[in-house]
């Protein structure tokens, strides 16, 4: 545990440093106790009459060193517990940034998870896990200090601490079990969360749908990991409490039976009571502290999990790409692939919704429109046409390479996009420097100077409505200058002013500057903008004419 911890944080050679100092903190706490033991010893053979300006010293000097020791140790552990805080987040954000399109689909909430709930408690054991030790640290100097005054008391004690040490095991397993489910439940409990937050709008329309949610998920998670905590806790409650009556009867056997039938000196009952009593304060240290421990093993288990299922056959390095550029792009061909969803592991054999297979061939400076309707499979052609998902069939041409594992990654970067979920981010994320003049250029040709202004790398509001918020997320991608633009539905949140522009006007000056478009949209009145024209049915993709002669702009 203590050494998985040290390299989840990146420093495994931190262990031995942190581990000298729990000694070192352990043994002046012991030093105490042993020194205490030695004055009382002093006092009851009569010894301390006086004033003794050596025993004065002595005590004065642990004490000391004691604190300062304490205090060194500790200023150690909440450094080294931040740092695993930190590096625990960027090692899962790491893990998401490595994974495929596929993989972070089926992880997300298992992510979302991780990072709210395993973070907190991998750090909360590594501000416990050197107490733990420093607490272990002690019951060993006692052992030998006890083996020291009498062989035989340490005997009986061994045999009480070996009696709690297989209780708290025979029960460590059924705990750590009931503690994995409530883990479980946690992923359950982001699930439902996500619903409550991404789907408001929709509950605040109708209340029931959030009712729903909270009666039928949030309360029957909310029972469910109550039992299975309450379990886990009540099982550690009782190993403690085992583990207290046990040394409450190892002190009422050695006054009321062993200390009179060995006839031991009262000095030698004395000082093996005191350090009984001193062994107890480190044992119920360690009993309080294991719960914290059994629960990061869990985290641990499910990070190490992640990290596991996460891992991408093709190794994906976790690296900046290299843009392709306008002048360098010729062609893109799609020679019969076809994608599959296969169905989730419920047991069933039938075959999940496939698309193709699909042939497209888009050149240079082509603006290519694709309408369908719902379920028709247009979303996932775009996705399989960026790479995000990886056809099981067929072959992807781009500048007449063949696209395999090891170019996707330039593949993939060839594309600018906006989907019709996009996200706006905050600052123009992997450019550098943008040109200030060409930003005002566009901000003027989408029609939002007066509403937005652009500084330090940021647009100065992302406070705007739907369709002005998809203008800026498409001048952001227009400033990346890739050579293609794919559009899902983009032109669906403007108004009919803005909407006419896009296709008659914004369409035409960008393949005039050499970019070459991929388009969803249903607007079939501007149908007429396009050089190829295809739909989408069941998964199978038809080119149509693209000119529609009854539209009133071509009648224009």
């Amino acid at each position: 545990m203590i050494k998985h911890i040290f390299q989840i944080a990146g420093k495994p050679a931190l262990l031995v440093k942190y581990i000298l100092l729990s000694i070192l903190s352990g043994m002046f706490s012991f030093a105490f106790m042993a020194f205490v033991n030695f004055l009382i010893n002093e006092m009851m053979a009569g010894k301390a009459k006086t004033y003794n300006i050596q025993h004065i010293a002595i005590f004065a000097g642990i004490v000391f060193f004691f604190v300062l020791s304490r205090r060194i140790f500790s200023i150690s552990i909440i450094n080294f517990s931040q740092r695993v805080f930190w590096t625990i987040r960027k090692e899962i954000l790491q893990l998401m940034l490595r994974s495929e399109y596929e993989q972070f689909v089926s992880f997300k909430t298992a992510l979302h998870a991780s990072l709210v709930r395993d973070v907190n408690v991998l750090t909360i054991a590594s501000m416990n896990v050197i107490q733990f030790s420093s607490s272990v640290i002690v019951i060993m100097a006692s052992f030998i200090y006890m083996a020291i005054i009498s062989p035989l008391l340490f005997a009986v004690t061994l045999a009480v601490l070996a009696t709690g040490v297989l209780v708290y095991y025979r029960s460590m397993q059924h705990n750590e079990g009931y503690l994995k489910k409530a883990r479980d439940l946690e992923d359950s409990f982001i699930l439902s969360f996500n619903a409550l937050l991404h789907g408001f709008k929709e509950i605040h329309l109708d209340p029931n749908k959030g009712i729903d949610i909270f009666d039928k998920e949030v309360s029957v998670l909310e029972d469910k990991s109550i039992t299975n905590n309450r379990k886990a806790y009540v099982g550690f409650l009782n190993n403690q409490i085992i583990g207290q009556v046990l040394f409450n009867c190892l002190i009422g056997v050695l006054l009321l039976g062993l200390a009179i039938l060995l006839q031991l000196p009262a000095h030698t009952v004395v000082n093996f009571l005191f350090i009984v009593l001193f062994l107890l304060g480190a044992t119920e240290s360690v009993m309080v502290i294991l719960p914290s421990l059994m629960q990061a093993k869990v985290s641990i288990e499910r990070v190490a999990a992640l990290q596991k299922d996460l891992e991408s056959k093709e190794r994906l390095e976790y690296s900046a790409g290299h843009y392709l550029r306008k002048a360098d792009f010729n062609s893109l061909v799609f020679d019969n692939i076809i994608y599959t969803y296969h169905p989730q592991k419920t047991g069933s054999t039938t075959a999940g919704f496939s698309v193709g297979p699909v042939s497209l061939q888009v050149a240079k400076g082509e603006v290519v429109f694709i309408y369908g309707g719902n379920g028709s499979g247009k979303t996932t052609f775009i996705l399989s046409v960026l790479g995000l998902l990886k056809p099981q069939e067929g072959q992807v041409y781009f500048n007449g390479q063949i696209l395999n594992d090891e170019n996707y990654k330039s593949y993939r970067m060839l594309f600018g996009v906006v989907f019709s979920d996009f996200y706006l981010f905050e600052k123009l994320f992997g450019l550098e420097a943008p040109d200030p003049e060409r930003v005002q250029y566009y901000l003027r040709l989408f029609e939002l100077e007066h509403k937005v202004t652009f500084q330090d790398g940021a647009f100065s509001s992302r406070d705007l409505s739907t369709g002005q918020r998809k203008r800026l997320a498409l001048i952001s991608v227009l400033l990346e200058d890739k050579p293609l633009l794919v559009l899902d539905e983009w032109a669906a949140d403007q108004d009919p002013h803005f909407r006419k522009k896009f296709y008659t006007e914004i369409i035409p000056l960008l393949k005039q500057e050499g970019f070459t478009i991929l388009a969803i949209t249903h607007d079939d009145r501007y149908y007429h903008c396009a050089d190829k024209l295809y739909q989408m049915d069941y998964g199978k993709l038809k080119q149509v004419p693209a000119l529609p002669l009854s539209h009133p702009e071509v009648v224009q």
